[in-house]
């Protein structure tokens, strides 16, 4: 059974009420749709609660991080912002460019998401974060979403033990409270190995209690902290 999150409300009932059902929520990935920001409007009436500024294309509100010439936000974009945050919506800066993320960053005052995202310390990739930006998620209070596309985790072959890796370096230089799960396991049709599919995913959890991680820490990895952030910028 599943049930389409529009509300603070309605992620406390899936967590605390409707234990059988798995709450849905719907995220624009690129406004690319959106000709004008009021547009968003009309999205935001078809259930929207999640609004990514770009893909790997730039557009009139942001750059991508695939950019040739990284402007980072525009005006355009920041009215965007503005007015996604003003009706509870979640800001996504995953596939952003690196100005767009620091420009986002400095203007919100709620918290962000970076939903699937991997470190530039083991891949040098565009597509990747470096440690600025993490730091600046962590004074945002938001999250980043540690995902599992091989060709961006490491140059080589790719196994679960590199996803903890990358868990960990985030625990150790900037606190447990930034990190959580952002699979994109459909994103991709190659996975790491000992991840190769969602019935896999306890896996990860014991390979992080392996290292040490205590089990409410792995709680907030797994759903706590995204939840947290959810709960802080939806209306209630």
């Amino acid at each position: 059974m599943f049930r389409i999150v529009e509300k603070g409300k309605d992620l406390v009932d899936v967590f605390e009420r409707l234990k059988r059902k798995i709450g849905l929520i719907i995220g624009l990935e690129g406004a690319y749709p959106l000709r004008e920001p009021d547009e968003f409007e009309i999205f935001y009436k078809l259930g929207v609660r999640v609004l990514g500024l770009t893909w790997n294309v730039d557009n009139q509100y942001a750059a991508s991080c695939m950019t040739s010439k990284d402007y980072g936000l525009t005006s355009l974009g920041e009215k965007l912002v503005e007015k996604a945050l003003d009706r509870g919506v979640v800001i996504d800066l995953a596939h952003a460019s690196r100005n767009t993320m620091r420009d986002v960053l400095s203007i919100s005052e709620k918290p962000v998401i970076i939903s699937h995202i991997a470190l530039r310390k083991f891949n040098d990739s565009p597509r990747n974060i470096d440690d600025e930006i993490i730091e600046l998620v962590k004074r945002n209070r938001g999250v980043l979403g540690v995902f599992f596309v091989p060709e961006f985790i490491r140059k080589e072959e790719t196994s679960l033990k590199d996803i903890v890796e990358q868990i960990l370096y985030i625990k150790e230089n900037f606190g447990i409270d930034i990190i959580a799960i952002g699979s994109d396991f459909f994103g991709t049709d190659k996975l790491p190995k000992g991840l190769e599919n969602i019935g896999k995913i306890n896996d990860l959890a014991n390979a992080l209690l392996e290292k040490g991680i205590r089990r409410g820490e792995v709680e907030k990895i797994f759903y706590k902290n995204a939840l947290r952030v959810f709960m802080e910028n939806m209306k209630a």
